[in-house]
């Protein structure tokens, strides 16, 4: 629950400063989000939008929180048993800076995470649905490289990958975000 509520006073902070924000989207895929079944694998597209803070007097470490909208369907194409899945992911990421030129930087973060999945699966071929609702925790991890293109700045993140403490929840993503 701290967790939580951390993750949504930050985000709410960064939302409510004056400074640019970035905002952008990309592909997601979750793994075993409700049987433990390859299966229930989805897949689709995700929004984010995070702000970054300097933590240090180098603004090598920075915390960028960030929100991420998943929508996902079924990565198996069938007939029977399809799935649609929502996933609100809430963070506060923390990156240091390993790599830092004029144009380039590149950093490796690691944070807690905490989502809400919500979706519908249909559990046999009369399609009478069942409500997927759940609320996950974990770790999330992965690299950010921001290309500075004059007063641009162009965020891929080729990997993100969070992981549920308590099951076998998964979700990886690949985004591209600008500085608006």
């Amino acid at each position: 629950m701290k967790k939580t509520i951390f993750s949504i006073l930050t985000l709410v902070v960064a939302l409510q400063t004056n400074a640019q924000v970035f905002i952008g989207s990309g592909f997601a895929e979750v793994s075993d989000f409700t049987t433990h079944s390859a299966l229930d694998d989805g897949a689709g597209f995700s929004f984010q939008i995070e702000k970054d803070y300097n933590l240090s007097k180098t603004a090598r470490l920075k915390m960028h929180p960030n929100i991420n909208i998943s929508f996902l369907y079924s990565n198996v194409d069938r007939n029977g048993f399809p799935s649609y899945l929502n996933v609100i992911s809430l963070s506060p990421k923390i990156s240091y800076e390993v790599l830092s030129k004029e144009r380039l930087k590149i950093a490796p973060f690691a944070n807690p995470f905490t989502s809400y999945l919500l979706g519908l699966q249909s559990n046999d071929f009369f399609f009478e649905s069942e409500t997927i609702n759940y609320f996950k925790w974990g770790i999330e991890g992965g690299v950010r490289v921001d290309f500075i293109i004059d007063k641009t700045i162009l965020r891929l993140i080729p990997l993100s990958a969070q992981r549920s403490i308590e099951d076998f929840y998964m979700q990886g993503m690949i985004s591209l975000m600008v500085k608006i």
